[in-house]
C-alpha cells in the first residue's frame, strides 16, 4: 500500500498502478483526488470542478486511444493504462448561454 499513485506517471513509464491510499488524475488541466479506486465518471468530474457533471462528456485516454466514459460508468483507477481524462461541455440546443 503506497501513500499516492499518480495514474498519469504511471501510465507514462509503463507501470502498473498499485493499492494506494490517494489516487491522483487528472481532467484536462486540473488535478484531482480519489481515495477509492473505483469511482463513476460523475465523481471524476465533481472532483475537479467540472459542475455540473451532467454538462459534460468525458472521455479518458487509455493504451493511445480514448475511450468514451459515461456519468454513472464505474471507472476502475487501477486498471493499465489509464494516463488523462479529458472534459468537454455539451452543447446547448436549447439557445441558453
Amino acid at each position: 500500500l503506497v501513500e499516492e499513485a499518480d495514474l498519469e506517471l504511471l501510465a507514462q513509464a509503463g507501470k502498473p498502478v498499485p493499492l494506494a491510499r490517494r489516487y491522483l488524475f487528472k481532467v484536462n488541466d486540473r488535478k484531482g483526488v480519489s481515495e477509492k479506486p473505483k469511482i463513476t465518471g460523475a465523481d471524476i468530474l465533481t472532483a475537479t470542478q467540472f459542475i455540473p457533471p451532467e454538462n459534460f462528456t468525458l472521455s479518458m485516454k487509455q493504451r493511445k486511444q480514448w475511450v468514451p466514459v459515461k456519468l454513472k460508468e464505474i471507472v476502475d483507477l487501477r486498471q493499465p493504462g489509464i494516463e488523462i481524462f479529458r472534459a468537454n461541455p455539451k452543447d446547448a440546443t436549447d439557445g441558453s448561454p
